[in-house]
């Protein structure tokens, strides 16, 4: 995404997601959090979002080169 990421995650992590976005808000206030429940049991979307800055932090705590 152009000012972040989509993480992809199977349906069965709806309620640890829930809970890491919770907690991460707490010290993270920068982040822009968006949890997208697909339909039919689908995959759940994690966005994680940002100016510039933001983005290359991100990239580097969840590995993206």
């Amino acid at each position: 995404m152009e000012d972040g990421y989509a993480l992809r995650f199977p349906s069965r992590m709806g309620d640890r997601l829930y809970k890491l976005v919770r907690a991460e808000r707490v010290c993270c206030n920068f982040i822009r959090y968006e949890l997208i429940f697909e339909l039919g049991g689908g995959p759940i979307w994690l966005h994680l979002r940002g100016d510039a800055e933001t983005k290359r932090m991100i990239a580097e705590f969840i590995g993206v080169s």
